[in-house]
């Protein structure tokens, strides 16, 4: 006769058991998923009000867990719907701050919005984040108008190096008074103001010599006034090393 061994079914229950065990932890280790990266925004902050004309940097710090990969910033003119700035960079470092800027310029005051979104190495959306401003048209023609020549918002200076503050100011009435600061990390380096002896007109050129022994940020900050105080100010920012 022949014999037929069966297996027990304690251990068959067993074998099954400890197969289920095995696919459900690789499952779990395939399907984890990373915590996404934070997004913090420096400057602009919500809320805020630019000037077009004015440089506008995009701050924004970024930390992950692991390292961050691909990222990008967006500006948005919600007013118009157009986009005005676009930027993609990538990172293998577990953080970092964007030093990027652009200079707006809109035909009426506009609420803009400052878009972060940072993907995986398999190029999914990890994170997504905005911020809302407004940039201000200043082309009333009751305020003074500022035309800076130099310098410009791709300006790049180092220390030694000359910046030369050019431009002019022009206005339908006569110009009071204005003033020509350099700041460096908060501190006044340059104080500057021009005699404009009541002319509609005034042509300003003078120069200032970078001193730094390390990396520092500069603001350029022009200010005129008409005898009605009509009062406009343009502003412009470098990080110079």
């Amino acid at each position: 006769m022949k014999t037929i061994n069966y297996l027990p079914l304690a251990l068959l229950a067993a074998s099954l058991t400890f197969s289920g065990c095995d696919e459900h932890d690789h499952d779990d280790d395939h399907n984890h998923e990373h915590k996404k990266p934070t997004v913090s925004f420096i400057n602009p902050t919500e809320g805020a009000t630019y000037n077009e004309g004015d440089t506008l940097w995009l701050r924004v710090n970024m930390k992950s867990e692991e390292d961050l990969h691909d990222y990008s910033l967006e500006v948005k003119n919600l007013t118009t719907g157009a986009t005005e700035y676009t930027y993609g960079g990538h990172s293998h470092n577990k953080e970092l701050t964007t030093a990027l800027s652009y200079v707006p310029n809109v035909d009426a005051t506009s609420v803009m919005q400052l878009i972060v979104i940072n993907k995986d190495h398999d190029g999914n959306e990890q994170q997504r984040k905005a911020v809302n401003f407004t940039i201000n048209n200043v082309s009333n023609t009751q305020i003074p108008k500022i035309n800076l020549l130099s310098p410009t918002a791709n300006s790049h200076f180092h220390n030694g190096s000359k910046m030369r503050i050019r431009g002019n100011f022009e206005h339908n009435s006569n110009l009071k008074e204005a003033s020509i600061v350099l700041k460096k990390n908060g501190s006044v380096v340059l104080d500057y103001s021009p005699v404009l002896s009541s002319t509609k007109t005034y042509a300003f050129d003078t120069t200032h010599t970078i001193n730094t022994s390390g990396h520092s940020d500069y603001d350029l900050v022009i200010t005129v006034k008409d005898h009605d105080n009509n009062t406009n100010s343009r502003t412009m920012s470098f990080h110079v090393h």
